[in-house]
C-alpha cells in the first residue's frame, strides 16, 4: 500500500458513526481538504430503522439504497433489501473518487459484507491502493477484522 492516512470511525449500531463522519467531512472541507465518497443515512419508522439513503458527498445526490420493504432488483441482506441500481451507482461514485484529484475518500460503512468480499470490498481495496486518505465507518465488533483483512 502507498503512503496515506486511514481513519476508522467506530461505534455500535445507532451510536452516531455516520453523524461523526458527517462532522469529520465538514471539518475537512472547512480546512480546504477535498472529499468524495458515500454516506448512508438511516430513516426511521416507529423508532425502528427501516431504510437507508446513499448520498454522494460531492454532489449531495441521494438515492434509496436499503429498505425493509421488498423491491424489484433487490437482494436481501439480513432484514434489509439492497437496491442493486443504487449499489452500482455507489460503486461508480467511489470509482470516480478514486480517479479524481480529491485528497480524501469516505465510505460509510464497511462490515460483514466486505469481510466476505462483497459490498464495497473491491472498491475499498482500490481506494487503499492509492495515495489518498481514506475515512471509513465500521461497527466496533468488526473493527479488528476489517483492519486485519484490509491491512490497515
Amino acid at each position: 500500500m502507498k503512503n496515506k492516512k486511514v481513519t476508522i470511525i467506530t461505534g455500535d449500531r445507532h451510536s452516531g458513526k455516520t453523524t461523526r463522519l458527517l462532522n469529520h467531512i465538514e471539518a475537512l472541507k472547512n480546512s480546504g481538504v477535498s472529499v468524495a465518497g458515500i454516506i448512508a443515512t438511516g430513516t426511521f419508522k416507529d423508532d425502528v430503522r427501516d431504510s437507508f439513503l446513499l448520498k454522494d458527498v460531492s454532489t449531495n445526490i441521494e438515492k434509496a439504497f436499503m429498505s425493509t420493504s421488498e423491491c424489484n432488483n433487490c437482494d436481501k441482506v439480513g432484514r434489509f433489501y439492497i437496491n442493486n441500481e443504487t449499489y452500482k451507482w455507489g460503486v461508480m461514485v467511489l470509482e470516480n473518487a478514486i480517479k479524481s484529484d480529491v485528497n480524501t475518500i469516505v465510505i460509510d460503512e464497511i462490515g460483514m459484507l466486505e469481510l466476505n468480499e462483497k459490498g464495497w470490498c473491491s472498491v475499498l481495496v482500490k481506494a487503499l491502493n492509492t495515495n489518498k486518505n481514506i475515512v471509513i465507518t465500521v461497527r466496533d465488533k468488526f473493527a479488528d477484522d476489517v483492519a486485519v483483512k484490509f491491512g490497515i
